[in-house]
C-alpha cells in the first residue's frame, strides 16, 4: 500500500509539474507576441502575420475611434493624424495551425500627414 500511494503522489507531482512548464511556455510565448504585436503601426498594417520560433502570430487591427490631427506641444496643429484601434491577436501552432492563444490589445497608428510641427506631445 505504502508504495500504491508514493506511486500516486509521483505521478500528481509529475503532472503538476508539466501543468506548470505547458503554463510557463504559454506565458512566454504571449510576452513574445505581444513585444512584436506592441510595435506594429496598425494604421499602416491593420493585418498580418508573422514567423515565430515555433508558431504564427497572425493580427487583425480595426479603428475604434476615427483619425484626428495630433497636437503639437504648443497646442497647434500637429503632423501626424493618430487614431485607436482594437487589434485581435493569434498565435498559432506553426505545424497543426491550432490556435494556441489569442489576446486583443489597444495600440494608437499614425500617420504623419505634413512636414510642420514637431508632432511631439509634451
Amino acid at each position: 500500500m505504502g508504495a500504491t500511494i508514493s506511486f500516486t503522489w509521483f505521478d500528481q507531482s509529475v503532472s503538476a509539474m508539466n501543468r506548470a512548464k505547458q503554463e510557463e511556455k504559454s506565458l512566454l510565448l504571449k510576452i513574445e507576441a505581444f513585444e512584436y504585436i506592441r510595435n506594429i503601426n496598425p494604421l499602416k498594417q491593420p493585418q498580418g502575420s508573422m514567423r515565430l520560433k515555433d508558431s504564427t502570430l497572425k493580427w487583425v487591427g480595426r479603428p475604434i475611434r476615427p483619425l484626428q490631427r495630433a497636437l503639437n506641444a504648443k497646442g497647434g496643429q500637429g503632423s501626424y493624424e493618430i487614431g485607436l484601434y482594437s487589434v485581435d491577436v493569434e498565435v498559432l501552432d506553426k505545424d497543426s495551425d491550432s490556435k494556441i492563444i489569442e489576446f486583443n490589445i489597444e495600440l494608437t497608428g499614425f500617420n504623419k500627414i505634413s512636414e510642420t510641427g514637431n508632432g511631439v506631445i509634451w
